[in-house]
């Protein structure tokens, strides 16, 4: 067999050819450059290795944890419509008029209730008290009468009048009330659904009309006036609402919104 061909390598500093198996130069010590003879040759480059490989297992996990958070709140939220929605639901319409209308009630108790023109059929706004009539006539003194605090012994006493008894009025028919029960329970929208803009209005007044309440708006005051029932005593600036009684405290806020729902606002 013939020996194999013996794989030299050259110097670079003294240029003297040495053994492949030789790291360093026989002459001058320099070193074997790197990439000669069977390490050049068996030099082999090493396949890069793939990185995509981790980032797309990290991505794929990171978007499965991602889908499985969103269908869970998914589930919860369906979940709370289950549970909430029959409960809100089951709320009937009475229990919430009801509930208005105790919290319209426990409004005006606390002395929060509006006096604008608009929810008091066009009349000026209520005025707690009042002055005295100036033009009543004064009483006059009599002649030789004692000095004030003193007594005249020559004055003859006065006659003590006996006041006439006052008849008992006679109710009046239902016929001439717009909404007869105004005063003894809490309206609802079935009994204003039949009564036009007008009667709405007029029956709001019709609860301060039957405390004797007097109205500057004309309409408001003729069609009072007509009534057998109606005893306007009491100036719009001397009415006190404290007369109101609970239901018809109620009533009144209830009216007036009603109005203002369908038409905007007050008809006069």
């Amino acid at each position: 067999m013939k020996a194999g061909k013996c794989i030299m390598w050259k110097c670079s500093a003294c240029q003297n050819e040495n053994k492949d198996e030789y790291r360093f130069c026989l002459s001058c010590g320099n070193p074997k450059p790197s990439g000669t003879g069977k390490q050049k040759a068996a030099a082999v480059p090493k396949p890069k290795a793939n990185k995509t490989e981790p980032d797309k297992k990290g991505k794929v996990s990171a978007m499965t944890i991602l889908l499985l958070v969103l269908s869970l709140l998914l589930i919860v939220a369906i979940v709370a419509i289950i549970i909430v929605f029959p409960k809100l639901s089951g709320r009937s319409s009475g229990d919430d008029e009801e509930q208005w209308q105790e919290e319209s009630s426990q409004r005006h108790s606390s002395g929060k209730s509006s006096a604008d023109s608009s929810d008091w059929g066009g009349t000026s706004s209520f005025v707690f008290g009042g002055d005295t009539d100036p033009s009543a006539p004064a009483v006059p003194s009599p002649s030789g009468s004692a000095a004030p605090g003193e007594t005249d012994p020559t004055a003859a006493p006065l006659p003590i009048e006996t006041p006439a008894p006052t008849p008992s009025p006679t109710p009046a028919p239902v016929s001439e009330y717009l909404l007869p029960e105004s005063n003894s329970r809490y309206l609802t929208e079935a009994d204003l659904s039949n009564l036009t803009w007008e009667q709405c209005c007029l029956a709001r007044n019709e609860i301060f009309a039957r405390h004797g309440r007097q109205f500057l708006t004309t309409e408001i005051a003729n069609y009072f006036n007509s009534k057998s029932w109606y005893r306007g005593t009491i100036a719009p600036a001397n009415f006190s609402e404290t007369v109101l009684n609970e239901y018809e405290r109620a009533n009144v806020n209830f009216i007036s919104q009603y109005e203002s729902a369908h038409w905007g606002g007050s008809y006069y």
